[in-house]
């Protein structure tokens, strides 16, 4: 027994093991996401360099907090196939994976960034335009069934057969498969992540939402009875939005009544200013 409590032969073991430091790679990712989210509220998104960089680094901090841990069941598998060897091609398979959501992070944040300076999303990456929403939801809704998104959510829910079909021994195959795995996650999640345009891209909510949408969606089992039910809720919202029934969060006001009444307060207030009794100073 060591000084700690810890059985020394223990000790050896945690080493070993991925699991706890690719927790704690999770959970800093959520703190520095929680910890932007907190001083920065309220802020906006500029284009210039300083801003672009924060945004990037923004969405690659989203991409290891909310697509990590729908990798789990996939690199669960690997691990079990390599838990008598180096845990290096493991560690290898997470860097393949997670590089090809960073390279969608870099494209993500090009979009953001043009968006705002169109004025289409507000300072959280929010839409801001009802058209734009219900686009960003019917794409969503209409990928769901589309035979691509079909292919890779099977790929994705179904681990071992993905080793067996496309198995490499070493750290350079564990590489090369993350790398195989993560377009393959990329093809089934793409249009959930954009959503994050209509939820907003700095909320905390929609991540946490997102990520437990598209873990369970990865779930051996799971797949088909989450994939066709999400489609038809993103069909429909994104048709009561373009029909107005759905007022988007970042819509701006196009209230005509509105608009007549502020212009006729700003009259009145000018004339009432024309006969005050101004005194010759």
């Amino acid at each position: 027994m060591s000084l700690v409590g810890v059985p020394t032969r223990a000790v050896p073991v945690l080493l070993r093991s991925p699991w706890l430091p690719f927790g704690l790679l999770i959970a800093a990712a959520w703190l520095l996401l929680f910890r932007h989210h907190q001083v920065t509220a309220g802020g906006s998104v500029s284009s210039s360099g300083h801003g672009a960089a924060t945004l990037a680094g923004l969405w690659a901090l989203m991409a290891v907090a909310m697509m990590a841990p729908t990798a789990v069941p996939v690199l669960a598998s690997l691990r079990e196939i390599t838990a008598r060897s180096s845990s290096l091609p493991w560690w290898a398979f997470l860097g393949g994976y997670l590089v090809v959501w960073l390279g969608f992070s870099v494209l993500a944040t090009g979009m953001q960034l043009v968006a705002a300076d169109l004025s289409l999303v507000d300072h959280s990456g929010r839409s801001t335009e009802r058209w734009l929403t219900a686009s960003l939801l019917l794409a969503a809704g209409a990928y769901q069934f589309s035979p691509l998104k079909q292919r890779c959510v099977t790929a994705c829910a179904a681990p071992m057969t993905f080793f067996l079909r496309h198995w490499r021994g070493g750290t350079d195959g564990g590489l090369r498969m993350g790398l195989r795995s993560g377009i393959t996650c990329l093809g089934c999640c793409w249009a959930l992540m954009l959503l994050g345009f209509v939820g907003g891209v700095h909320s905390l909510a929609f991540m946490g939402l997102g990520v437990l949408i598209m873990a369970v969606e990865k779930l051996p089992g799971l797949a088909r009875l989450v994939t066709v039910p999400l489609g038809l809720a993103l069909l429909g919202g994104g048709l009561a939005v373009l029909v107005g029934l759905v007022s988007p969060a970042g819509d701006r006001p196009t209230n005509p009544d509105h608009d007549h009444h502020h212009a006729t307060t700003h009259l009145t207030g000018t004339a009432q200013m024309e006969h005050l009794p101004w005194t010759p100073g």
